[in-house]
């Protein structure tokens, strides 16, 4: 029986998409017939031969990712424009009957794979429509808004499916009908809340060799290789919500690892590096040794990079053996430059040992990088400036910092206790904190110039000492003798310590920037406190309003059932005590239909239409 897998804009373009090639191979394990389509790579190169198209390039770059696809308007601009791709596709389904088509949706993919699924469930109403991927997983807070509002979807996959969505298919080919299975919800089986059955299974060291060769692979770059390293983190970050969705930190086998790329280079991809997946490389030091000394014995003259954390555990010979093996970039979740900061978010780590552990892994040859997050909650000016600081201190090894403004995710430890980080609505992308500085403004105001301070020239005298350290790194390499690498670093820091006096005048102007702005901010705020409980009250009475009236033009009879509507959505309106959400739920209410809100409280108890405004705020 044949099967598709869809990728949706917009994800990575450099190879196909690791989890679809991995389902693939699990699915033709079971003997099912799979076809891969990769519209991200379509409309990426189709627009690469128009630059002048409403989407730029720009918007596949991670920097810009989540921002510029997170609206619907902007998938419905990239949907029309991929109609051609989009036709094909169905046009493919006509001819060759599915069972069922399955997308891995991520945040940056969901609106353009909702208006994919309405179609081919318009067009195709037997077919199955499965999602999976990080959207779709329980930890994350979508499960809700999917079960209610998006009927297209039949069955989604609260975890990892790759092991067992196949049996679940097979299953389902053989009788026409689907079994109750752990991670999932099956539309036909479970109609209202509780739905969550347990975990997907999902076994490491179960999982088969990625299927790239199911995708067109003459359409991608091939700059690096994904290869699946580890799931999970050892750490549990305040902002981070990957611990809630892999409970467990898992390696797979170096064995199993050396012998996936062996095999995937002999199939002359043209390929640079490695990639291996995975949040935290290091978060077992014995294991990554372990997997060092496998490279160096099974895969000779590769080249790796990976995502770490910064850990006591990790010592100088470990990033020595990494070196050896084929590591040549790693990328480091280093989020602050505050001691302070860092204890709020949970790192285990301070700057100082990060600034160590960095300097020692540049001095060997191994380039990196590292995430930095402005605003979290509880940052004030100083500690901000703090974070320019220790951006400034490595200006001079050619980095070029991930900057993100803070966001409260579903799953996180910010989102499931806002009270302990004084956060007022955490469901806004637009939270901010009871203090009243921190709002969404003010973040991207900081966020603004700590990306100037690594872009701008002026401030760092053109990367001149970047230029001589990068030489001194190539030197490094080349096993050069001591004197010869030295004298470009000396160089280096000569001309880094001169552009000093320029920084520190540019961070007195935003500091005076940010406190002043800061504060307009907190008075805004303010004055917004002392008017939301009216405005509350006054939203409330014109649902009501609306409500009675529309029973009154109804043949409305006080005695009737249909009084307990509304006695049941004040006392749930009431149970609401943060007034920030509750004015997010009034606005969302004024824009919904009076019967639609009737309908959907009417055959509900209590605890599901909190249920239902939670999901409809969120």
């Amino acid at each position: 029986m044949n099967i598709a897998l869809i990728q949706c804009p917009a994800w990575i373009t450099d190879t196909p998409p690791l989890s679809l090639s991995i389902l693939a191979a699990s699915l033709k394990d079971k003997a099912f017939k799979v076809t891969c389509y990769d519209l991200n790579i379509d409309l990426f190169q189709q627009l690469h031969q128009n630059p002048d198209s409403e989407i730029p390039i720009s918007s596949w770059d991670f920097s810009h990712i989540d921002t510029f696809w997170n609206t619907e308007e902007k998938a419905l601009t990239a949907y029309q424009l991929a109609r051609k791709s989009i036709d094909n596709i169905l046009e493919n389904f006509r001819q060759n009957p599915q069972l069922a088509a399955c997308f891995t949706v991520h945040y940056t993919s969901f609106h353009f794979t909702r208006l994919l699924t309405q179609e081919i469930k318009k067009t195709f109403p037997k077919m199955l429509t499965i999602w999976g991927g990080p959207y779709c997983f329980n930890a994350f807070g979508k499960t809700e808004n999917i079960i209610h509002n998006m009927p297209e979807v039949d069955v989604f996959c609260t975890a990892d499916g790759d092991q067992s969505l196949p049996d679940l298919l097979t299953f389902y080919n053989k009788h026409s009908r689907f079994t109750e299975t752990p991670g999932y919800y099956i539309r036909s089986l479970q109609k209202s809340f509780p739905y969550y059955t347990g975990d997907a299974t999902s076994d490491i060291s179960a999982i088969p060799i990625s299927a790239f060769n199911c995708f067109n692979t003459s359409q991608y770059r091939f700059e690096y290789l994904p290869i699946l390293v580890t799931k999970g983190c050892t750490n549990r970050c305040a902002f981070c919500y990957e611990c809630k969705a892999y409970k467990k930190y898992t390696v797979r086998d170096p064995k199993q690892i050396t012998n996936e790329i062996n095999f995937h280079l002999k199939q002359n991809y043209p390929v640079n590096t490695l990639w291996f997946t995975g949040s935290n490389i290091g978060g077992k030091a014995d294991y990554l040794r372990e997997l060092c000394h496998n490279l160096i014995k099974d895969t000779p003259n590769i080249k790796w990079t990976s995502q770490i954390a910064v850990h006591y555990s990790l010592e100088k010979d470990i990033f020595q053996l990494m070196k050896q093996s084929g590591c040549s970039y790693l990328n480091f979740g280093i989020e602050s430059g505050s001691k302070r900061i860092l204890k709020k978010m949970n790192k285990q780590f301070t700057p100082k040992l990060a600034r160590r552990k960095l300097k020692y892994i540049y001095k060997i040859g191994i380039s990196f990088n590292f995430n930095i997050i402005v605003g979290f909650p509880g940052e004030n000016v100083m500690s901000y400036l703090k974070t320019l600081c220790f951006i400034k201190g490595f200006i001079k090894y050619n980095i070029k910092p991930s900057i993100a403004t803070c966001k409260i995710l579903a799953g996180s430890r910010t989102y499931k206790f806002p009270e302990k980080y004084s956060i007022l609505n955490p469901r806004s992308e637009q939270w901010y904190c009871k203090q009243g500085g921190n709002t969404l403004a003010t973040r991207e105001l900081q966020k603004y110039y700590a990306d100037k301070l690594y872009s701008s020239r002026w401030i760092n005298f053109n990367f001149i000492a970047g230029k001589f350290m990068q030489h001194s790194l190539y030197l490094t390499t080349q096993k050069q003798k001591k004197f010869n690498h030295q004298w470009p670093k000396y160089i280096a820091t000569i001309i880094d310590i001169f552009s000093y006096p320029v920084f520190l005048i540019w961070l007195l102007a935003v500091f005076f920037h940010v406190s002043i702005y800061s504060a307009f901010q907190k008075k805004y705020i303010n004055n917004l406190k002392q008017n939301i409980d009216k405005v509350n009250r006054k939203k409330k009475n014109q649902i009501f309003i609306r409500i009675e009236t529309y029973f009154s033009e109804s043949g409305y009879d006080k005695t009737s059932k249909d009084t307990e509507i509304i006695h049941k959505l004040k006392s749930v309106l009431n149970k609401f005590s943060n007034e920030w959400e509750l004015h997010q739920i009034l606005t969302q209410l004024e824009q919904v239909q009076t019967k639609k809100i009737i309908n959907e409280i009417k055959n509900k108890n209590e605890s599901e239409v909190f249920k239902l405004l939670e999901t409809q705020s969120s």
